[in-house]
């Protein structure tokens, strides 16, 4: 795994400045520390990505199963929904 997950460059292309992004990755982990389901699913990461394999590849991760992803820290999903496009921001088309 590198040492900033997921990457930030990834990060940029989904938003117009880090200083958006950081502002929708910090409301969302506090919507995750107060109670709100994770949009990231592990039927959600069976379906998308089929297995651990592909997942890691795609992400430049290093887990062990779907599971492990659910246990990382609040701004870590936070930022892997980000990643996924399951949190947008501003004009929508």
């Amino acid at each position: 795994m590198s040492l900033l997950f997921p990457r930030a460059d990834k990060l940029l292309k989904k938003f117009p400045n880090v200083y958006i992004l950081t502002l929708v990755a910090a409301r969302r982990a506090k919507q995750l520390e107060k109670g709100a389901p994770p949009m990231i699913t592990v039927p959600y990461l069976q379906k998308r990505f089929g297995t651990v394999e592909k997942m890691n590849e795609e992400w430049g991760t290093s887990f062990h199963s779907f599971e492990e992803v659910l246990r990382h820290k609040k701004l870590t999903i936070a930022f892997l929904e980000i990643l996924e496009g399951l949190i947008l921001v501003g004009k929508q088309k």
